[in-house]
């Protein structure tokens, strides 16, 4: 479900771009309708090479929204079998037994939970120790930064209102696009001034997309996690073991003294 998210998603940025007809067909408004024309007659007019290489990166995309419940099935076996680590995949299982010993009242059960926040604690340590850094997203890095728009095009402090500060960085995003990618000065005139944008903004997206075509189509599970991430993992299996032997060892005593008052109620 997740990679369908993704490629529905990435798909969505190419079908902007290009203007494409199952864009126009699901909205109404006339405007957006413009929009597209103007989109599908600025990517005609790209070079052949620049346009080629994004239609197969779209047509890529579309592959693999067709592919079969048995390929999807393989996948999720590969990421459960193999690309998951083995002390993810022993928290899993560990976490799914020790339940239902719990709820049967298996003898101990309630100190074998401690085996989740080792377990933990032992994969934070292997992960930060062994696994790779997140790689940067490389369509990220053509984003620029809200320190970048308030220094250079806002050129003042945000306004302490949040819907005042939605429109000093529209303002700011809007001549980054006019300067920066439609290399041109920024009008006076509103109207004017949001046609250069649009123009910066196509310009900006097919950047975008190629950025998008040199990511990799599957990206591994494993890598390295961030502290945080991993304090809270610890702190939510201690949490979760503490309460539960908390509670068991109530109901243990709950029981032996009722046990014991009935033994009492027999002899006497």
């Amino acid at each position: 479900m997740g990679d369908l998210f993704a490629v529905k998603s990435q798909m969505l940025a190419y079908e902007n771009v290009m203007g494409h007809q199952r864009l126009s067909d699901k909205a109404s408004a006339s405007e957006f309708h413009e929009f597209l024309a103007r989109n599908a007659e600025r990517y005609a007019n790209l070079p052949v090479e620049k346009r080629s290489l994004i239609d197969t990166q779209y047509r890529r995309l579309e592959d693999q929204t067709r592919i079969t419940f048995g390929q999807k099935f393989n996948k999720m076996l590969t990421l459960l079998f193999v690309e998951t680590p083995p002390l993810v995949q022993a928290w899993i299982l560990f976490s799914l037994v020790i339940p239902l010993l719990l709820l049967l009242r298996i003898e101990g059960s309630a100190y074998v939970v401690w085996l989740l926040p080792l377990i933990t604690l032992t994969y934070a340590i292997d992960n930060r120790l062994y696994e790779t850094p997140v790689r940067p997203n490389p369509e990220a890095a053509i984003f620029p930064s809200e320190d970048y728009l308030l220094t250079r095009y806002v050129k003042e402090p945000l306004d302490s209102n949040i819907f005042i500060q939605q429109e000093q960085l529209k303002k700011g995003w809007q001549l980054y696009l006019v300067e920066e990618w439609a290399n041109e000065i920024p009008a006076s005139d509103p109207v004017e001034l949001a046609r250069q944008a649009e123009k910066g903004e196509f310009a900006f997206n097919i950047e975008r997309l190629l950025k998008m075509g040199v990511q990799k189509e599957s990206v591994s599970t494993r890598h390295q996690e961030s502290l945080w991430i991993l304090g809270i993992y610890l702190l939510w299996n201690l949490f979760f073991a503490w309460v539960t032997c908390r509670h068991c060892k109530f109901l243990h005593e709950k029981t032996a003294k009722a046990i014991g008052n009935k033994t009492g109620y027999i002899t006497r």
